[in-house]
């Protein structure tokens, strides 16, 4: 997405709804899931294919915690526009 389209990577304070949050979880060699930031209301949140298809991203982490292949790191981008 940095490359292709110009992404850039943004804080959670300053993400807005059409966002990209990419996870990468500690057994993983790359980020490999996807959500879009829906709204800001109470956190981000977020909609994701898979089992809670709604979440905030605070649930989404705190669902792996303590799991051995927890979520290790997370990067919201927001992609540049078409022209």
């Amino acid at each position: 997405m940095i490359l292709y389209r110009g992404a850039e990577y943004v804080t959670a304070l300053s993400a807005k709804p059409g966002d990209l949050v990419l996870f990468k979880w500690k057994k993983e060699r790359g980020y490999n899931h996807v959500a879009f930031v829906e709204r800001k209301r109470h956190g981000l949140q977020l909609i994701q294919h898979g089992s809670s298809n709604r979440t905030s991203l605070t649930a989404a982490i705190l669902r792996c915690r303590g799991k051995p292949n927890y979520i290790e790191r997370v990067v919201i981008l927001r992609p540049k526009a078409r022209s």
